[in-house]
């Protein structure tokens, strides 16, 4: 089996959140049962080499996820613990079935001592807990197998995600005990969950405890984190009577504030440092969270940043060796912060629908947190998902959409689909759906592969019977025959009861109806505020009233491509920190989410691909006068400097540009384009760019129709 089975396994019940794959560290010591309380050591005490130093491991790449299933390959699994080996040397893996095994032989052969894991997930269903005893079995089997294992780890945040409840994981883990002996067991979990008296019974069965410590999502200043987690590891150690390991810690790079908690590389590299070296004058075994940047995660706006290196392999922060020795410990600091039960990225909030004009679904890679594609239903091994399919409706590279490929099984059930759910997997047993009162209509657009796909398409009508939480939409269902010409479908939604929709949208497909299997493609999946069924106007046909000389860079959110001297224009992103994902279409315009710590950033479009200068396409726009765009922002006293490129400017931000601060309503602005004086107008590259500068925090922009007024 390929290394990228291990993980597939560990979403086999399509768990919403996987922290790690696998995480390295340094661990050598045998854990006893029930062990008494360590005495605390003398602050100037060296940490003994038995002292864990682990960095945690999610490989998961750009166009890479597994709620879709879309897993790295062996060969980057191999490459990305090449990399990281240096700074740690041990194997944490999540799941035991299939691959496990090569990937636990693969890290011993380089030298990493292994801790096997098993994924668990919610057991509603016979189906689901077969697939539960399946790993319990192969967890036994594997740390039987391998005479080195340190430790076997049963679940990973079982407890926060409430797939079991306290008394049943207790059962799981008292079985692997019983199965693997003398080798100390334990599950992994948030430290405010573990120490709840509920979940007693879980420290009652584990040999010693792993917990989560993220003094971010607990709201803590940067400047009190790194004590703060020690704070909360003595009072876990006090409370559960065993030995503790921080089974994750970090702080993101990245993303929304979170109380008095900033998301910023300077922070993160604060953290890191202060962390490491009160770690090492506590004793503190631990795993740093994350190695990679993990593109996929929305977590509330910071999912994808907790790496120390970016999603490329690149480093973000300084002195990642956790094995070498740290710096003194900060001074002694309080937080008076609470210790929390939960996180965002746990389960993404309801929302209300309030004033919102629209709620996406889908509009480019990754997809909104809002739902989560994954409720798979019928023959799932018929089922092949792209959610960063190339070809959306926007024509550039940068523009996704999903593309669904339905095999029929010859002895499955005859059919299958997906159902997008809140929050993921949520059948009705969990107290989720969205308010969406005041939304008329869900909209998607659609087109087969090769024409004549017959696929069902619904809203509503997720939950089983005799679920605690019912969804409050009755199914809502269209069933369409697709051309491959992109259309636009609608359901309405008018008079029916949207305060709690679990099911957002999902698709069906029959071997019936498609005896050869089914191809398609789904882009702009959206609740919409009116009814919007009717096809969309295209860049061929100027707005009423439009000049007749007016060139469209972008109609809408759409690049018009039609008026491109090369037939293609393209939209590129950069910023100081390497951050990408901050840019997609929403309601007929782009949307930027300009990312919190960065010096600068910027979203262009540029006339045929992106390329260095030397190679660059422009087009001539002599005959032009005047630039204008469409902007609204959606955070107050935001400023976006305008600007144009031609095919020789430097990429040094020297260029001429115009500032403007957006209002909160939209807004048309019109540049001179005498204005921008370093522009050679007869070869523009850069049609229109939005330079940002320092950021503390997210800043929303939007900006539509980029039109330019010639003759």
């Amino acid at each position: 089996m390929a290394l990228s089975t291990l993980i597939r396994s560990a979403f086999a019940s399509g768990a919403r959140r996987f922290a790690a794959v696998m995480v390295l560290a340094f661990t050598t010591v045998a854990c006893t049962a029930n062990p008494p309380t360590p005495p605390p050591p003398p602050p100037s005490a060296s940490p003994a080499p038995a002292l864990l130093r682990g960095l945690g491991f999610a490989p998961f790449r750009l166009c890479q996820s597994p709620i879709l299933r879309r897993f790295p390959s062996a060969q980057q699994m191999r490459e990305d613990v090449d990399l990281i080996k240096g700074m740690a040397n041990a194997v944490r893996t999540y799941s035991a079935l299939d691959g496990g095994v090569e990937a636990a032989e693969y890290a011993h052969g380089r030298g990493l001592r292994v801790s096997v894991g098993a994924w668990l997930g919610p057991e509603h269903t016979q189906e689901q807990r077969e697939a539960n005893l399946r790993e319990l079995d192969a967890v036994i089997g594997l740390a039987k197998k391998l005479p080195t294992v340190e430790s076997v780890i049963v679940g990973n945040e079982v407890l926060l995600r409430k797939d079991l409840t306290a008394q049943r994981l207790a059962e799981h883990i008292s079985y692997v005990k019983r199965g693997v002996g003398t080798v100390p067991v334990t599950t992994a979990e948030i430290a405010g969950i573990i120490m709840s008296p509920d979940n007693r019974a879980v420290v009652d069965a584990i040999d010693y405890a792993m917990v989560h410590i993220y003094p971010y999502w607990d709201g803590v200043d940067i400047k009190d984190a790194a004590w703060y987690s020690v704070d909360v590891y003595q009072r876990a150690v006090k409370e559960l009577g065993k030995r503790v390991v921080v089974g994750e810690t970090g702080w993101p790079t990245a993303g929304p504030a979170n109380g008095n908690a900033l998301p910023n590389t300077a922070n993160a590299q604060r953290f890191l440092n202060e962390w490491k070296a009160v770690a090492h004058d506590q004793r503190i075994d631990y795993y740093y969270f994350a190695a990679f940047d993990e593109p996929w995660k929305t977590e509330g706006g910071v999912g994808p940043h907790w790496g120390v290196y970016d999603s490329s392999r690149k480093p973000k922060l300084d002195g990642v060796d956790l094995l070498a020795q740290p710096g003194p410990p900060p001074a002694r600091t309080t937080s008076t912060a609470t210790v929390s039960g939960s996180y965002y990225g746990a389960f993404p909030a309801r929302v209300t629908a309030g004033d919102r004009a629209s709620l996406a679904l889908y509009q480019n890679w990754p997809g909104a947190e809002q739902y989560a594609p994954s409720g798979w239903m019928g023959d799932l091994n018929g089922i092949a998902v792209d959610d960063c399919a190339s070809g959306g409706r926007g024509q550039t590279a940068e523009d996704k959409a999903i593309r669904v490929d339905y095999t029929p099984q010859p002895q499955g059930v005859g059919w299958a689909g997906i159902f997008w759910q809140h929050p993921a997997n949520n059948w009705g047993g969990f107290d989720g759906g969205h308010d969406l009162r005041g939304m008329t209509s869900l909209t998607f657009f659609a087109r087969g592969v090769k024409g004549g796909e017959k696929v069902e398409f619904f809203a509503g009508g997720s939950t089983q019977q005799g679920a605690p939480f019912s969804d409050s939409l009755a199914k809502r269902l269209l069933k369409v025959t697709l051309t491959t010409q992109w259309k636009q479908y609608g359901l309405d939604l008018r008079g029916q009861d949207l305060s709690r929709v679990i099911g957002g949208f999902g698709w069906a497909a029959s071997a019936a109806d498609n005896p050869a299997g089914a191809g398609f493609y789904l882009d702009d999946i959206q609740f919409d505020r009116t009814i919007t069924t009717a096809p969309r106007r295209t860049c061929l046909d100027l707005p009423p009233g439009t000049h007749p000389k007016t060139i469209y860079v972008m109609d809408g959110n759409l690049l018009c491509a039609n008026n491109s001297p090369v037939r293609k224009y393209e939209i590129g992103l950069a910023t100081s920190g390497s951050v990408s994902g901050w840019l997609r279409r929403e309601s007929g315009a782009l949307r930027m989410d300009y990312p919190a710590g960065q010096e600068w950033g910027s979203a262009f479009v540029t006339v045929g691909d992106l390329a260095a200068p030397g190679s660059r396409k422009g087009q001539n726009l002599t005959h032009c006068h005047t630039l204008r765009i469409d902007m609204r922002s959606a955070t107050p006293g935001v400023s976006v400097a305008v600007g144009i490129k031609d095919i020789n400017d430097p990429d040094d931000g020297s260029e001429t540009k115009i500032t403007v601060t957006p209002i909160g309503s939209w807004k048309s602005y019109s540049f001179s384009l005498g204005g921008f004086a370093t522009a050679d107008r007869s070869a523009v590259y850069v049609l229109a760019e939005f330079v940002f500068g320092t950021s503390t925090a997210v800043q929303t922009v939007f900006v539509r129709n980029i039109r330019y007024q010639c003759g």
